[in-house]
């Protein structure tokens, strides 16, 4: 079974949603940000749900951290604001959804379960890049 990776800095939030993921029988991980999540998971495979604004390293951030790796998670971005360019924004960098807060347990379940089953995965995200300055 794929693992959901939960990276939240609100702790209540977290472990709402953790408890909510078991209770439908769907492993899931906790981090409190981006940076442990990226020291502690090399490659992560299932589903990464994170809040796109963390202190450190933000939604954006870490799918671009994501991308480095090649990675081929399918990476839901919790946003509180219906801002479509940053939207736009997160889906360019490589985001499979994202999902506008606040929602309901349902609403979340059925965000996961596509990626969880198999149904829709995403391309895994291509390299970037780094050109030498020499």
């Amino acid at each position: 079974m794929n693992t959901v990776y939960i990276i939240n800095p609100d702790n209540s939030i977290r472990d709402a949603l953790k408890i909510l993921l078991e209770s439908e029988d769907i492993s899931a991980q906790v981090f409190a940000d981006a940076k442990t999540f990226l020291n502690a998971v090399e490659l992560p495979v299932g589903c990464i749900l994170a809040e796109a604004e963390m202190p450190g390293i933000n939604g954006l951030g870490l799918l671009s951290e994501l991308r480095k790796t090649r990675s081929q998670a399918a990476i839901v971005i919790l946003v509180s604001d219906d801002d479509p360019d940053y939207i736009r924004r997160a889906l360019g960098a490589g985001a499979a959804a994202t999902l506008l807060k606040p929602f309901s347990n349902d609403d979340l379940i059925d965000q996961l379960t596509p990626f969880l089953n198999h149904e829709f995965w995403p391309t895994p995200m291509p390299a970037v890049e780094h050109k030498s300055n020499s």
